[in-house]
């Protein structure tokens, strides 16, 4: 009988190696394939991301070159609508062809390109990228400044702070100023 108990045991035992042996390479098998699936969908992700910022790049260029073609017809509409043909006229009728010129330009240029450009541009010509740099930033800062105080504005009026002197009830809130207290000072 011990003998036969200690076969049993023996042949549990290999049975539980083998399943054991087995649930190991499952899971060897499974880490592996999980692994997998989240290289592909990095993969995925990444290409997705390209993609979007690339469309989205050239959303933003198509409103830029819409913008500047749209400039240029008010320029021409300007140069054509003078009742005198001088040299405001014929400024305007150059600064339209010079704009609709920049808009075909821009048109035909994917955004990768356009990249390439100005890094091409500041290499050649670094100062005046600079400056030109400089500009714009000044001018973009100030366009992103006035809208902030027109929606600042557009958002909570201002209270207006009139009042006859101090002690005197305000003539817009109807409540007297806050009074000033004085210091006095111990020696």
């Amino acid at each position: 009988a011990h003998e036969v108990a200690r076969g049993e045991a023996a042949e549990v035992g290999r049975s539980a190696a083998d399943a054991g042996r087995q649930v190991a390479g499952t899971a060897a098998e499974q880490a592996a394939q999980v692994a997998q699936e989240a290289k592909n969908q990095a993969r995925d992700l990444v290409g997705e991301a390209r993609t979007q910022v690339s469309d989205q790049a050239r959303v933003g260029q198509q409103k830029a070159t819409d913008g500047i073609r749209a400039l240029g017809r008010e320029l021409r509409e300007m140069a054509d609508g003078g009742q005198q043909s001088g040299i405001a006229s014929e400024v305007a009728r150059q600064a339209a062809d010079q704009v609709d010129r920049l808009a075909g330009w821009l048109g035909q240029r994917e955004p990768g390109d356009l990249v390439e450009e100005v890094r091409s541009f500041a290499r050649r010509r670094p100062g005046v990228f600079l400056l030109g740099a400089a500009v714009a930033g000044t001018v973009v800062g100030r366009l992103t400044r006035g809208a902030v105080d027109s929606a600042r504005t557009d958002s909570r009026p201002t209270p207006q702070r009139a009042y006859d002197g101090p002690g005197y009830p305000s003539a817009v809130s109807g409540r007297s100023p806050p009074r000033r207290r004085r210091r006095t000072t111990r020696c």
